[in-house]
């Protein structure tokens, strides 16, 4: 298929109303699809490695496009298992150990640790973007902000009330929801002023949610004090040996000869005891060290297994199809990702110490970033990390002896790296989504709105809901509610302070779309927490019901506004 020649608005990839200047440089001369695609690829594409909309537009095969877009259909198939397996085996299981350690509520972990994971990767994408742009646009982040948020507090948030039934804690659910909403009023008052934005408008976003984090922390100290008065003291275990190193260690028993003297059994026969033991220590030591490379691979083996096999010969033929499918996506994870709750494994704990830095900078695109001019990319400094860390683990550790800390970094590193997996999987999908989008021809503003808001929001659905089905509903809860709280306050505040300080004019625009999103998500907040009290904080599944009920009459509200109908 040849590529025609086409005007920039004619390809359903028009830039949105604040991008003048393109839109300026567009009318002047008309542009092919393919060279538009590849000289906007932040407009048109979702911030993954794979360029799925430029791959799509630019051949001009009808045979390859048909394979590009299977090829992406299969491609966004596996990322869904890739999240999938990332949040139940390992960011679920990672982060239970980080509550268990700490002794912090569920909801306490929901509104720190959930939200920070689910935020951060976003918000340091979003201060990327505008430090690249001479005039950002704070009417788009604010678009791409709402839209999320009022996805994850409606869908998400039903989702885990339908999952299963659980009490929601009172104060922290007045307390999020209401910071929430002063929150939304004051971007009602910077929307209002639709011009440029001044210093202190987002500076107060940043004041507004360390109150915020204040509050939290004065309600967790408290709590783990009184927890600590009524801890009764318990007496220490008595040490116990393990028996599985016992069977690693000791493959070689001495045995001893024994013939006991003969005893008159009732019938008058005799009745010997003959325990057969002789000493065989030394001519099994050659043997044990010649057994010592099968054991230890056997044990290597198992550690890097990625599914359990007696689960697999039990398993139906579509579950071993779907495990054997999953094998080199968990294979990926087991070795980039540490599982505090696995136990100490030294030549793996070493493949994570090397893996972990240099999958985390590809996860966030950091490879080729050069910190200055003349200097390597990011990758030789991970690189180096790798090797220091793999080299003091291998000069420090013992085999067979866990480190004192060890649970704690592994619960904290592979909470990270399950993150940056998340996040890395979510952009592709983004990409996939927007190659449809150009395929159907969907305007971007329609496609801002649906897919790429859900798709956005992935990191969230996955790890909510995947805490949600592992019994931490207090905390899914919490993190639905939180999440977007911490992308709006810290999101929207770092993301302008940064360029306004740096002495860019950022400006501020407002159209019916926004007026419709600001509305939604003061509705879904007020509904969730006027449903709360009438429930007596005892949400059901018709609660989540009608939160989904709520984001559909949005969606027909918002599209209505971006065709201007209303």
């Amino acid at each position: 298929m040849k590529i025609e020649k086409k005007c920039l608005l004619a390809v359903g990839f028009e830039p949105t109303p604040a991008d003048a200047d393109q839109k300026a440089q567009c009318a002047k001369r008309c542009l092919t699809i393919c060279e538009y695609v590849s000289e906007n690829s932040d407009l048109c594409e979702g911030g993954g490695y794979v360029r799925w909309t430029r791959t799509k537009v630019c051949t001009e095969s009808s045979t390859v496009e048909v394979v590009v877009v299977i090829a992406s259909l299969v491609f966004f198939a596996y990322l869904f298992i890739l999240l999938s397996a990332t949040a139940d085996d390992f960011f679920c299981e990672n982060i239970a150990c980080i509550v268990e350690h700490h002794g912090i509520s569920q909801n306490t972990a929901g509104v720190t640790l959930m939200a920070f994971g689910n935020g951060s990767p976003d918000i340091f994408s979003s201060i990327a973007s505008v430090m690249s742009v001479k005039n950002p646009q704070a009417g788009l982040a604010i678009g791409g902000l709402l839209g999320g948020s009022i996805f994850v507090t409606t869908v998400v948030v039903g989702s885990v009330i339908i999952i299963k039934p659980f009490d929601a804690a009172r104060a922290p659910a007045i307390r999020d929801i209401g910071f929430h909403l002063v929150a939304l009023g004051m971007l009602i008052f910077v929307v209002l002023f639709d011009g440029e934005m001044y210093w202190w408008q987002p500076f107060s976003f940043l004041v507004l949610y360390a109150i915020y984090a204040l509050t939290v922390v004065s309600e967790v100290f408290p709590n783990k004090a009184k927890a600590m008065k009524i801890t009764t003291v318990q007496p220490a275990p008595t040490p116990a040996t393990s028996i599985g190193w016992m069977a690693q260690t000791s493959a070689t028993i001495p045995q001893i000869n024994i013939e006991s003297a003969s005893i008159k059994s009732g019938s008058g026969k005799s009745l010997k005891s003959n325990v057969t033991i002789h000493s065989s220590t030394n001519s099994n030591l050659s043997d044990q060290y010649m057994d010592w490379p099968r054991r230890h691979l056997k044990t290597f083996g198992k550690h890097f297994n990625p599914f359990d096999m007696a689960e697999f010969r039990e398993s139906k033929w579509f579950l071993k199809a779907y495990h054997l499918v999953k094998t080199p996506c968990k294979i990926l994870l087991r070795i980039s990702i540490p599982l505090a709750s696995a136990p100490w494994y030294k030549p793996l704990v070493i493949t994570h110490a090397f893996v972990s830095p240099l999958a985390f900078c590809f996860a966030f695109q950091l490879l080729e970033f050069q910190i200055a001019s003349g200097v390597p990319g990011v990758w030789f400094f991970a690189l180096v990390l790798s090797t220091i860390l793999s080299i003091l683990i291998i000069i420090f550790t013992k085999w067979n002896q866990e480190p004192k800390y060890y649970k704690q970094i592994a619960a904290y590193t592979g909470f990270i790296m399950s993150i940056a997996w998340i996040y890395t999987a979510a952009a592709e999908i983004v990409d996939v989504v927007m190659m449809f989008g150009s395929l159907f021809d969907i305007s971007y503003q329609i496609l801002g709105l649906t897919a790429v808001s859900w798709c956005n929001a992935i990191g969230d659905v996955i790890a909510d809901i995947g805490s949600a089905r592992h019994g931490f509903n207090q905390m899914a809860f919490s993190a639905a509610l939180g999440g977007p709280l911490f992308n709006l306050l810290v999101g929207f505040g770092s993301t302008f302070l940064i360029p306004i300080i740096q002495g860019k004019t950022v400006t501020v625009s407002i159209d019916g779309v926004k007026v419709v999103m600001l509305a939604g998500l003061a509705t879904s907040l007020l509904s969730t927490l006027l449903l709360l009290f009438a429930q007596k904080f005892r949400p059901r599944w018709p609660h989540g019901v009608l939160l989904y009920v709520l984001y559909v009459v949005f969606l027909i509200f918002a599209l209505l506004a971006n065709q201007h109908v209303i």
